[in-house]
């Protein structure tokens, strides 16, 4: 039980690191995390669902399992007499936690829509816990102790020893007060610290967005993620070879994967290659404009979003070779593709979102709208909720 309880509190302490790394707009991660790019774990970390009484989940199971560990050691200790005690304390603290692994299940599938892998594991581990301490219990004699003999006023056991049976228990019950309060006070104080700088760069944006005028940014025929009809609509203008862009698809697909019953998240191009794009004198991003084609092109055989993560990650020189190869890499079909770039039918869509994004202001990328007022740049995951929160209940769209 403690070596399974430990795998718990490892997990639980490394989805915490993964709530700080978003904190500060880090997202660190790979297959484990579950699906979406290894983005699993960072959707479920980033919603709102993720917090209870004001902590992290992953700090609660933290404390969860410190205090099954501790339990654990209060049964070895005392296991020629009141040891199962402990463990009775341990199952019936294991039971609550499965009940609520179900709900979170719930959450996890039903509303967030994206799947952690190590929050799964932990309700693998719990179950485990319980399959331990069932059979522990099942083994215990007839005659059994009450569940206060963990506590120091008992005297389950008379003799000279009692007073030594009592410091190891009030070094128990200690150790579970300080895990507790350990838990709670550093979250807390880890949180205030990481934020405190971005909370008030969120009441002036807040305040900024809420003096703009609204701009119609139109997004029709364009890939969206979200609700069709959603109250607020996202326009992200973005270059597939910009490194900040990059970032900030993922900071916007978590957002997604939290507010899709809410918001409508639509993609529009602004490479920064002046063989498509009139208003740079530079060529900023060679083979930018190549891949906003291709994208286009994918779009009419419903690929677009596939394409854009794979897009956001090529490297080296883009080349005709390279987009045709992430077209197959994503099942499209090639005949089909290859027309559409001969066409121009993708170049014609990516230079009617480079007018757009021209008559919109925009001068570099990425370069976000909400309902019409510009955002700017895209901040951390965190933020960005709540200003699409702060959007939904108070920047009406253009009608």
């Amino acid at each position: 039980m403690i070596v399974t309880a430990a795998i718990g509190l490892g997990i639980c302490l490394y989805l915490y690191s993964l709530h700080v790394s978003l904190l500060m707009g880090e997202i660190k991660g790979g297959i484990l995390c579950g699906t979406d790019n290894g983005l699993g774990c960072h959707a479920v970390a980033s919603s709102p669902y993720s917090i209870f009484l004001g902590l992290p989940l992953a700090t609660w199971g933290a404390i969860f399992y410190s205090t099954i560990i501790i339990l654990a050691c209060g049964g070895l200790i005392f296991r020629r007499d009141s040891g199962p005690v402990y463990c009775r304390w341990a199952l019936y603290l294991a039971f609550l936690a499965l009940a609520f692994d179900l709900y979170l299940g719930h959450i996890m599938i039903s509303k967030i829509g994206a799947i952690c892998r190590l929050c799964i594991a932990t309700y693998l581990t719990n179950i485990v816990i319980v399959i331990i301490l069932v059979i522990t219990i099942r083994q215990e004699p007839k005659s059994r102790s009450k569940l206060i003999a963990i506590f120091l006023w008992t005297k389950e056991i008379q003799g000279p020893d009692l007073y030594y049976r009592n410091v190891i228990k009030g070094l128990l019950i200690g150790g579970i007060i300080l895990a507790a309060a350990t838990g709670v006070a550093g979250s807390q104080f880890l949180a205030n610290s990481l934020t405190e700088n971005d909370r008030e760069r969120l009441a002036k944006i807040k305040k900024n967005l809420s003096r703009q005028k609204p701009k119609l940014i139109a997004g029709e025929n364009r890939p969206y993620m979200g609700a069709a009809n959603a109250k607020l609509t996202v326009v992200e203008f973005s270059d597939f070879l910009c490194p900040y862009c990059a970032k900030a698809a993922k900071y916007l697909k978590l957002s997604e994967s939290v507010n899709h019953d809410t918001a409508r998240f639509i993609f529009r191009h602004y490479p920064l290659d002046n063989t498509c794009n009139r208003r740079l004198s530079s060529n900023v991003h060679p083979g930018a404009c190549l891949l906003a084609e291709s994208a286009a092109c994918a779009a009419e055989q419903n690929g677009f979003w596939q394409f854009h993560d794979i897009a956001f990650e090529t490297k080296g020189k883009i080349s005709r070779a390279k987009v045709q190869e992430i077209a197959a890499d994503i099942g499209l079909e090639l005949n089909a593709f290859n027309s559409c770039l001969n066409s121009g039918r993708g170049l014609k869509v990516v230079q009617e979102d480079i007018e757009a994004g021209i008559r919109a202001g925009i001068r570099g990328t990425p370069t976000v709208f909400v309902n019409g007022r510009r955002l700017g740049g895209v901040p951390k995951p965190w933020v960005l909720n709540e200003i699409l929160q702060f959007g939904a209940e108070n920047l009406s769209q253009i009608e």
